[in-house]
């Protein structure tokens, strides 16, 4: 699936993020893992695409409309849909139905996934000069505004050149900017990052916008007999490190290479908590410093983050985890990069 996907994103080298004042706050590359190496911004449209796509070549069956709400059986699984359909048995129920996942409540009725008092609105525009090509790029306002702009490629339309743009916001303040004057926040934005303005035009209406809650799981165990959570379903958390998509597509490899059978799901969920859990934890500590309100937050980023993450010894480090290969211990021998 490199090539198609390589085709429809966006190439993006390095983050660069700087605060009002104009002081870098973030400046990472990825050349400092590897020479040569990139991250990849990909419109989540043509992700799904891609993945449908090689799903049906390889025959796999399927079904769509059957949202489950009961698991009839968990020895021998089956599942009940919402309009009383029975599916299964199987020999193993994946669920990768992300951070809100219904199905976790199902598997571990005790798991937690709190949500975070601060999200973003998004939307998709046209970058057609180029301006942020190559980087994700952001700026902030203490930690109570951070503004971002990153390239994603292509569209399911076809349209070329998009960027993807974000907006800091506390998740109880949506409704309002969904019911606010588009004029004046766009006015705001022009005043802290003019060089955005060409894209915020292009934002006319709240239509353009979409909300993204962010959430906290604690799922314990990802497993109860043959019945699985990977990916946000099973460690969830806040997109500082920007690894939900990574560490969800690590979890279905990882899966597929090292658990043929059911009986070895303990196995797999040792092995890969050794990447989730300390994504986890940088993501839940990095929160606050981008994200929060007071002053004590970007106080830490600007004497302490920012001097660290730029320091000739710790850039590789910085870069290793930008890239989503970081985990304790040796990473298994077929998904090494």
């Amino acid at each position: 699936m490199l090539d198609p996907i390589l085709a429809l994103g966006a190439r993006v080298e390095r983050l660069e993020g700087l605060d009002a004042a104009g002081r870098p706050v973030m400046k990472m590359s990825y050349a400092h893992w590897r020479p040569g190496a990139f991250g990849l911004g990909v419109h989540r449209a043509s992700l799904f695409g891609v993945l449908h796509d090689a799903a049906r070549q390889a025959g796999l069956e399927i079904r769509t409309g059957a949202e489950i709400t009961a698991i009839e059986d968990f020895g021998e699984p089956r599942l009940r849909d919402r309009v009383g359909r029975v599916h299964g048995p199987f020999d193993l129920v994946v669920a990768a139905d992300g951070a809100a996942s219904p199905m976790r409540e199902l598997v571990r009725p005790r798991a937690r996934s709190p949500v975070y008092p601060w999200g973003a609105v998004w939307a998709n525009a046209t970058d057609m000069e180029g301006r942020f090509a190559g980087a994700l790029h952001q700026r902030y306002d203490r930690a109570s505004t951070m503004i971002g702009v990153l390239p994603i490629g292509a569209g399911p339309d076809g349209e070329r050149d998009l960027v993807s743009f974000f907006w800091s916001l506390r998740v109880d303040r949506m409704t309002d900017f969904f019911a606010g004057d588009l004029r004046a926040w766009g006015a705001e934005v022009a005043r802290l990052w003019p060089e955005a303005s060409a894209v915020v035009a292009q934002l006319e209406n709240p239509e353009r916008f979409s909300r993204a809650v962010y959430r906290n799981v604690v799922a314990g165990g990802w497993s109860r007999g043959p019945f699985l959570l990977i990916g946000d379903a099973a460690h969830g958390t806040s997109p500082q490190l920007g690894q939900g998509a990574n560490l969800g597509l690590i979890d279905a490899v990882e899966l597929a290479a090292r658990v043929p059978a059911p009986d070895r799901i303990a196995g797999y969920e040792r092995a890969r908590r050794l990447q989730t859990g300390p994504y986890q934890l940088m993501s839940r500590a990095l929160t606050p410093l981008f994200q929060s309100g007071g002053w004590l937050g970007p106080l830490v980023r600007r004497y302490l983050f920012a001097p660290l993450s730029q320091a000739p010894g710790l850039r590789r480090i910085a870069a290793i985890v930008l890239t989503g290969v970081f985990r304790l211990g040796p990473t298994p021998k077929g998904l090494r990069p």
